[in-house]
């Protein structure tokens, strides 16, 4: 077995012998791995050739996706971190709004998530400012909130709105809604 990484995808080798008989019993069982692979972007390709046997699976390389969030509680960040460790986003946390400019500019997040309630500055103004400036103008902003404030949020050019507290499933099923397919 040998791993090779290209520019867009890895490349797995696996050269062997003996895996014939086994794999011509089991038709079926290959379909489905092809189905599975073209599912992901991938290609497999098998040489079987009595007795060797050789098969190289491409795959996509995935980068993660950044999402800056900007919260005062840095527990609710650490939360929104620990939801996302297995998967396919990034999460980048601020809880200081003064960090908030360079945060953007050193990460480029692909989406930004907002808490509004924050003491030493207003999370609507916030929301404005990123909606105006070049760097952030495109991207998706969701408010995240205890309050219970969906339509004021979407009024203001929020993409999403999420009530605190949230859940993994909520957190990743709206982050996969705005970043569509990988």
């Amino acid at each position: 077995i040998e791993a090779v990484s290209k520019e867009d995808h890895v490349e797995i080798h696996i050269r062997g012998s003996g895996f014939l008989p086994l794999m011509e019993q089991d038709d079926s069982s290959l379909k489905v791995v092809y189905r599975l692979v073209n599912t992901f972007g991938g290609n497999l390709t098998i040489h079987m050739q009595e007795p060797a046997f050789a098969a190289c699976l491409a795959i996509p390389r995935f980068e993660p996706i950044t999402v800056l969030v900007i919260d005062d509680n840095t527990d609710a960040i650490a939360v929104m971190q620990r939801y996302a460790s297995d998967s396919r986003y990034r999460i980048v946390g601020t809880s200081d709004p003064a960090q908030v400019l360079s945060q953007i500019s050193d990460v480029c997040p692909k989406i930004v998530v907002l808490d509004v309630m924050m003491p030493a500055l207003d999370g609507w103004e916030l929301l404005g400012w990123l909606r105006e400036r070049p760097s952030t103008r495109g991207k998706p902003i969701v408010v995240c909130t205890i309050l219970p404030q969906e339509q004021v949020a979407l009024a203001l050019g929020a993409a999403a709105f999420l009530r605190k507290p949230v859940s993994r499933q909520e957190l990743l099923a709206m982050l996969d809604r705005l970043s569509g397919p990988e």
